[in-house]
């Protein structure tokens, strides 16, 4: 069976659809999410019901259907696992170690990118910026976390850090992102992604 037919099959009710994707993605979604973010196995079924879950209702509520889907299904479930990842981390005010669509919008400055369309060549661009924000060094890796992950503002941090005042922060993290830039423009070049 196709993607579409196994949403239509859910659309209509039919368990064993979904069943048996549940099991069919189950063993690469686990890789996948213990390789590359700091999690436990436990977090990871959390995440993967969880999934499952806004899948589910997604295709109930018609968000998504056979027609408009433009990715694999198994790749629109990982990218519903990555926001809920995302969303348990700011929680917790950690970092996962690869969130693709967070360090791009550090990278972009909070644009909104859609990352549906190209997600192989959006997953490799978001590695580049990952990689980018890891390798900035401090104190630029802590301010761009505590402003964009941990959403703080510019008076929190720069009393966190010890700066005279929210504008050194905002001058600080101006020039940490240039360097973000400089650094995510350089490896693209390098994989030939620009």
């Amino acid at each position: 069976m196709t993607d579409r037919e196994y949403i239509d099959e859910i659309k209509k009710g039919n368990d064993k659809m979904l069943t048996i994707l549940y099991d069919n993605y189950r063993g690469r979604f686990f890789n996948y999410f213990t390789k590359n973010f700091d999690i436990s196995r436990a977090d990871v079924a959390d995440i993967y019901q969880d999934s499952w879950t806004g899948v589910w209702s997604n295709i109930q509520n018609g968000r998504l259907t056979g027609e408009n889907l433009n990715v694999k299904l198994e790749t629109y479930l990982f990218q519903v696992g990555k926001y809920i990842s995302l969303a348990r981390n700011r929680k917790e005010k950690t970092m996962p170690k690869a969130d693709v669509k967070v360090l791009y919008r550090i990278q972009t400055e909070g644009e909104d990118i859609d990352l549906d369309n190209n997600h192989v060549f959006a997953i490799k661009r978001d590695e580049c910026a990952l990689m980018a924000v890891r390798n900035v060094g401090e104190p630029c890796t802590t301010i761009l976390t505590r402003f964009y992950i941990e959403k703080k503002s510019g008076e929190q941090i720069a009393v966190e850090l010890g700066y005279k005042d929210a504008t050194s922060i905002k001058t600080q993290k101006y020039k940490c992102m240039q360097k973000v830039k400089s650094l995510l423009d350089t490896q693209l070049e390098k994989l030939n992604l620009r």
